[in-house]
Order: structure tokens, then sequence, then C-alpha cells
């Protein structure tokens, strides 16, 4: 898992998200994974507090919302 700190944007990276049991809430593991390039991080500009990471993905050609703190994100290449 990345830190939220190493996550740019311009990054191209990999997301499996969470999966919880519907009936508790419990973790279960992670689904497939997502590719897509970093558009947007909190660490951008720091005085807007609305801020979140978010990531255009490739396969689905929209733009998801990152839960570094939840999802497993591998940072497949960094921007340059």
């Amino acid at each position: 898992m990345a830190s939220t700190s190493s996550i740019k944007v311009g990054d191209l990276i990999s997301v499996r998200y969470a999966t919880k049991n519907p009936y508790d809430g419990s973790m279960e593991g992670f689904g497939e994974p997502f590719i897509g390039i970093v558009i947007e991080t909190p660490f951008k500009n720091r005085n807007d507090k609305l801020t979140v990471h978010k990531m255009f993905c490739f396969k689905a050609q929209t733009t998801h919302i990152l839960m570094p703190e939840i999802d497993m994100i591998e940072v497949i290449s960094e921007r340059q």
C-alpha cells in the first residue's frame, strides 16, 4: 500500500478497492485492480480542505475517489 505522501498528480497507479461484508461491515478483501492516472491530491493545494485523492480510470473512463487508508494502491510509474 502506498503512503499518501508518495502519491503525486501524474503518477500511474493500480488500485484495488476494499470490499466489505454487507451484513456486518467487516473487511473481506480487495476487488479487481483498476489502472489510472492520479489527477488530484490533497497535497496539491494545502489551503483547499475539500480536495481528495482522485484518479482517472482508463477502463471505466471515469474519475475514481481514492481512500489510501483503506484501498490497496500501487504506484506503477512515478511522474517525472
